[in-house]
């Protein structure tokens, strides 16, 4: 089977359906729902969705490069052994190294995204912000609350990606381990003269 390369690869990999069993999704959707819902019944007195926004800018920057750096290294400079030996077994044209790589490659875009829609939402308020009508004014209310929920969830659940990150780089490391000390018992066992009878 040919391999899927790019975003159409890492949408093969990663399963929809999964995404919405995932507890980190759900988490973020059941407290994302709550807190609009809070500031729907008392609105704050500060502009909350603003101070958000400004601390996913200047937050996710350093996040981000954090995780590129570390697929970075898992995926290029990685036990080339370790990697051959993930790659071997497939299910569904899956392998467990394309699975811990798509992992990855899913929580960089889930992170991506979030930057790029706290950016554009920033634009958007600019752009409210300067129209008085009443009618405009009614709906940037609802679209304020829209957007308070949407950017909650999307970052809540991008905080949840650290976490399968972590887990995915750890589990990664435990492999690699397991494969240098099943390499040195196998050159150790090698090596021990045979009982002579």
């Amino acid at each position: 089977m040919k391999p899927l390369l790019g975003f159409k690869g890492i949408k093969h990999n990663i399963k929809i359906l999964d995404i919405f069993k995932n507890i980190g999704f759900r988490i973020s959707l059941f407290t994302s729902v709550l807190v609009t819902l809070i500031f729907i019944i008392y609105p704050p007195k500060e502009d909350f969705l603003s101070i958000l926004i400004d601390m996913i800018i200047n937050s996710y920057p350093s996040l981000l490069g954090f995780m590129v750096g570390g697929y970075a290294l898992i995926v290029g400079f990685g036990n080339k052994d370790l990697i051959e030996r993930l790659s071997k077994n497939q299910k569904d044209g899956i392998n467990l190294f394309n699975s811990i790589s798509s992992k990855y490659a899913y929580s960089i875009l889930v992170i991506a995204f979030t930057l790029f829609l706290s950016w554009n939402l920033k634009l958007l308020n600019y752009f409210l912000n300067g129209i008085d009508e009443f009618s405009i004014y009614c709906f940037s209310k609802f679209l304020y609350f829209l957007e308070v929920f949407i950017i909650l969830f999307i970052s809540n659940y991008s905080l949840f990606q650290v976490f399968y990150i972590v887990t995915n780089t750890y589990t990664f490391g435990v492999l690699n381990s397991s494969l240098i000390t099943f390499s040195k018992q196998n050159k150790s066992e090698v090596k021990k003269p045979k009982e002579k009878n």
